[in-house]
């Protein structure tokens, strides 16, 4: 994954960070990491290891070259950014990302063909003066500076052509003339062969940009467009260049494509594949955006659909968590992208104010300012841990926020795929698909899905902590859970609560899962039925993580303020639901309430249909600890975790987003009501097969 993510110094359709091109963005940043997890085999072949080695060799022989493209250079009137000492930064690694004033803000490798596809996210940063932003402060009406300079190595006479927006006005310097335009928003210039140095210098106001360089009608970062430098290089460099570059992305594709037709060599069973690809071209299909991006109802119920996967006769040897993910994970990814792709590659623009800008405007301060620890507030008012996860997805796609729309896709997945595990495991592999369908169509036609890559923290909290739970149960089912599986869930519970610390209870209650689900809700007040199968290894090593990930953070609080608490500058004292000196009646309605806005969706709580799973799950929780007939077999794990999942509501209140608050219970929720339909049908099966009339 290093090797294919490296920003080498050679241009290519495959080569590394930002992943601003759709073929590389979902190669590279999407369909990759999950062959890690599929097909974990193929990195032991000697062939995909040769590759591997070939590959780091090409783009470590690249750094020595002088890099491909042109360089590009942002200046302003005035500093946009706080404790900002030179140029501005763009969240392009290839540039000079480290340095505290940048000579290039980005590179350009690509067209810029309207105002989002500019490296230009930096506006969303607040003034320096730290108030929200004025309408001056952002396109179209704030000033900006643009110089494009590098040089352009033609192996033929040919013909430059420079287009440029109607709202730019820009100079073209081509090997010290100046150049004038050919007509409106153009420059068009004849070239010998040779060594060429282009600067074109813009001055950029509204928004309607564009920067297309062309080279005999051949955008540049073509195949078509003559060879792009940022600096003059050497004879060898230019010998080696060309031939490095090819063998780099040969090297890249070959390593791709061959742990693809591995994967599906491998697979061998025709039934889910054919599934999961008639499904995918399907819901792709639907979700593709229409001209006003609007989605209609046959792509919002697309998604339902999936749950035909249950008519499937699937081999036993894929009625698997992968089988799973095969049949519904694959077709979920693939609308996500289809409704999202039109962002790869372009910045978005955040409403200055709010949780989703705060957390890019810090994002920009840890990862291009160098705030690593401090992470843009001295306390955490605002949700920690997801402006490291924002920063590290910028750093691989660049501008654009692509990776947060794929990531909290994902987030939303996990859940999903925990569903089905807890299910499967205790009443077959059709129920848990059934599960895991219910939680994405909860996801879709709930209040969830507008939260999909908007940029907040509570998606991903829950993937983290439901990853975590997941861990822990297939380590459990697999016979034993070793200290170090312990760990590693308990570090991805630990980050889920750092993500929200509203999930602590839930974080702490991932470890349930060390107990077995053969363990039913109605043995949970006799001890000495359920204690022996106890995994203390879950128990001891989940809690010892969070409570040092606590300790922690308790400490970066007292490093910056002098006390030692968790709690100091966070929200807590604005959202605590028990408070000194009130009465208990108000305290009580509070609890009440808050529990019941997190599972209705609603703030004030109200009843929406696709809130029943939530509904459901508490009431046949609540049914199962009380040993009511039909739902006392239900696992006392997936209760106990959900049960622990809703307490976070009763201790302190959400504000703000309506539904936000209900993503960590969907899971659990989902889960458990399925469960409760298949003990349902199971019970009224053995009635019928008792029942001595029907006999």
């Amino acid at each position: 994954m290093a090797a294919l993510l490296w920003p080498g110094h050679l241009d290519g359709p495959l080569d590394g960070a930002p992943l601003d091109r759709v073929p590389e963005a979902i190669l590279l940043g999407l369909v990759t990491p999950f062959l890690w997890w599929l097909q974990p085999d193929y990195l032991r072949h000697r062939a995909a290891r040769a590759l591997i080695v070939w590959l780091v060799l090409a783009k470590a022989g690249s750094m020595g070259l002088v890099r491909d493209g042109w360089c590009v250079q942002f200046d302003t009137p005035k500093p946009l950014v706080t404790d900002s000492i030179g140029r501005i930064h763009t969240w392009d690694v290839r540039a000079d990302w480290r340095s505290p004033a940048p000579q290039c803000s980005a590179i350009l490798t690509r067209p810029y063909r309207e105002f989002k596809e500019f490296p230009v996210w930096f506006f969303n940063m607040p003034p320096t003066d730290n108030n929200l932003p004025r309408p001056e402060d952002r396109p179209p009406y704030a000033a900006l500076d643009m110089t494009v300079a590098g040089y352009l190595h033609a192996d033929d006479p040919g013909e430059l052509i420079i287009e440029t927006g109607e709202s730019m006005q820009t100079s073209l310097v081509l090997d010290g003339k100046v150049i004038e335009p050919s007509g409106p928003s153009r420059h068009q210039v004849a070239l010998d062969r040779g060594r060429h140095f282009i600067q074109a210098k813009s001055s950029l106001a509204g928004n309607r940009w564009t920067f297309v360089p062309l080279w005999h009608g051949s955008p540049i970062g073509s195949t078509g467009f003559a060879a792009a430098t940022t600096a003059i290089p050497s004879t060898a460099d230019m010998r080696i260049r060309g031939v490095l570059s090819l063998v780099t992305q040969i090297f890249a594709a070959a390593i791709v494509i061959g742990w693809i037709v591995t994967w599906l060599w491998s697979w061998r069973d025709p039934i889910t594949l054919g599934f999961a690809a008639l499904a995918s071209l399907i819901v792709g299909w639907l979700g593709s955006p229409a001209p006003d991006f609007v989605m209609t109802a046959w792509a919002t119920w697309s998604i339902t659909a999936l749950g035909f996967a249950i008519l499937l006769k699937v081999p036993a040897e894929k009625q698997t968590l992968k089988g799973a993910f095969v049949l519904i994970g694959i077709p979920w990814l693939v609308f996500v992208t289809a409704v999202h792709a039109s962002h790869i590659g372009r910045f978005s623009l955040y409403a200055g104010g709010d949780d989703m800008w705060m957390f890019q405007r810090f994002a920009y301060r840890i990862y291009l300012q160098g705030y690593w620890l401090q992470g843009g507030e001295l306390t955490f008012w605002f949700q920690p841990f997801y402006r490291w996860i924002a920063g590290a997805l910028h750093m691989l796609f660049g501008d654009s926020s692509m990776g947060e729309f794929w990531w909290d896709a994902i987030c939303v997945m996990v859940p999903a795929l925990f569903a089905h595990q807890s299910v499967a495991a205790v009443y077959g592999f059709r129920w848990g698909l059934a599960a895991a369908v219910l939680c994405l169509t909860i996801v879709m036609q709930g209040p969830a899905w507008i939260f999909i890559g908007i940029g907040l923290s509570d998606i991903a909290s829950a993937g983290f902590i439901y990853l975590a739970a997941l861990v822990i149960l297939s380590a459990r089912q697999r016979g034993n859970i070793s200290i170090g599986t312990a760990i590693g869930a308990g570090v991805l519970a630990a980050i889920g609560f750092y993500t929200r610390l509203n999930n602590l209870p839930m974080a702490f209650a991932s470890s349930a899962f060390g107990l077995s689900l053969a363990v039913p809700s109605r043995q949970w007040w006799r001890r000495q039925n359920w204690w022996p199968s106890v995994s203390w290894n879950s128990l001891f090593g989940v809690a010892a993580v969070i409570l040092f990930a606590m300790l922690l953070f308790t400490i970066r609080t007292y490093h910056y303020t002098g006390v030692f608490s968790m709690l100091h500058g966070t929200t807590w004292g604005n959202h605590v639901l028990w408070r000194a000196g009130q009465p208990i009646a108000d305290n009580v309605s509070g609890m009440i309430s808050s529990l019941m806005m997190v599972l209705t969706f609603n703030d004030p709580p109200r009843f929406a249909i696709y809130a029943l799973p939530l509904l459901i799950g508490a009431a046949v929780a609540v049914a199962a600890m009380l040993d009511i007939k039909v739902f006392r077999d239900i696992p006392l794990a997936l209760v106990a975790f959900f049960l622990v999942a809703c307490s976070g509501a009763l201790a302190a209140r959400g504000v703000a987003y309506a539904g936000r608050f209900s993503v960590h219970l969907v899971g659990a929720g989902c889960a458990l009501t399925i469960c409760a339909i298949a003990s349902l049908v199971r019970t009224l099966g053995s009635s019928r097969s008792s029942d001595p009339a029907r006999g």
